[in-house]
């Protein structure tokens, strides 16, 4: 506790001694927490007309889980007319901003600059968080030799955020959009709007990454139960990627061929590479080069982001002798660090 103490730059007499009252527990209790808000504890917040916080978040599941101890049957559903309700929307889009940008990490950093994240409203928190965000990238840009002007460090930052989100989106949106001409901006401003509209209908949906979100697989299941019926009817295989072409053509009522559905899953490929080769150090790297992602077709983002990605991995394959034999021609290393560094590649190897 005394080293916590003095870690967030107090004085050992300053030392926290009861469990779950310092940062570190603070700030994974609050992660925590808005991980695992549901809609119903979201309403619960706004329907008693309070500020959507951390803390009164907690105080809604924790009202949920008593009255399941004490067997009360607790209704995970929000009325209908909950969904039109604007306070109940803006609510939402809080929370999932938060949730985007909250980690343990980033909490912590807020606590010892003093914030007190479970009582400051989400909105106030996520600019909070962006704030913290956009120094993040500016430093790392700037350690790795790229200079951190605001434009930089607001491209790097908007494209992992906007990245980030379109992988949440549903994965329908590959019906309105064509990736051999829209940029990441107009698949991004389609999708979170397609998104917003099928979440306040209550619409069950996959996302466009393919991961499956747990709680919507029997709904969606329901929803196509004759996608194999179909594949069968046009004599193709009964695969995942055929299904989900077929799903993602039937919901935006598009003929259903053997064509379309190759052209679906090519589309569908392309943006999973894009999501996989699309790293921080990869973003890093076109800005170096001047070039904007969100500027690009999500063709020739994936066709950038693959040749960067491959050449990063040219470099780092480095042999470690050679790396070795660099340092000491720069003279960049101690006879002491030498013998250490062998000794630790040995080991590892």
């Amino acid at each position: 506790a005394m080293l916590e103490a003095l870690a967030e730059g107090k004085r050992p007499t300053d030392a926290v001694v009861l469990d779950g009252y310092d940062n570190v527990s603070r700030a994974e209790e609050a992660a925590q927490v808005v991980e695992q808000a549901t809609d119903s504890q979201v309403w619960s917040v706004v329907e008693k007309g309070l500020p959507l916080t951390i803390e009164n978040l907690e105080a809604a599941q924790n009202a949920e889980k008593q009255k399941k101890q004490q067997e009360v049957l607790v209704n995970p559903e929000i009325p209908d007319y909950a969904k039109e309700d604007i306070s109940y929307i803006t609510a939402k889009r809080q929370l999932e901003e938060t949730r985007l940008m909250m980690t343990i990490e980033a909490n912590y950093a807020l606590l010892k600059q003093g914030v007190s994240i479970e009582t400051e409203s989400l909105e106030k928190l996520v600019e909070q968080l962006k704030a913290l965000e956009h120094d993040y990238y500016k430093n790392l840009l700037s350690q790795n030799g790229v200079e951190a002007t605001e434009e930089n460090a607001a491209v790097f930052a908007e494209t992992i955020e906007k990245t980030q989100e379109l992988a949440g989106v549903p994965a329908y949106i590959l019906g309105d959009v064509d990736v051999s001409e829209d940029t990441v901006h107009t698949v991004h401003r389609a999708g979170t709007a397609q998104q917003a509209k099928m979440e306040r209908a209550g619409e069950a949906y996959e996302t466009l990454r393919t991961e499956p979100r747990a709680d919507m697989g029997d709904s969606i299941q329901k929803a196509f139960q004759n996608v194999d019926d179909i594949l069968k009817d046009l004599d193709l295989e009964t695969t995942e990627t055929n299904r989900r072409a077929v799903r993602i053509l039937a919901y935006n009522q598009m003929e259903i061929t053997p064509d379309t559905i190759a052209r679906m899953k090519g589309a569908d490929q392309k943006v999973q590479n894009l999501f996989q080769n699309l790293s921080p150090s990869v973003v890093m790297e076109m800005i170096r080069e001047g070039v904007n992602p969100l500027e690009m077709s999500v063709e020739q983002l994936n066709s950038k982001a693959e040749e960067i990605k491959n050449r990063l991995e040219e470099n780092s394959g480095e042999k470690f002798s050679k790396y070795l034999w660099k340092l000491e021609q720069r003279q960049e290393i101690t006879p002491e660090e030498r013998d250490s560094y062998i000794g630790i590649y040995r080991l590892l190897n």
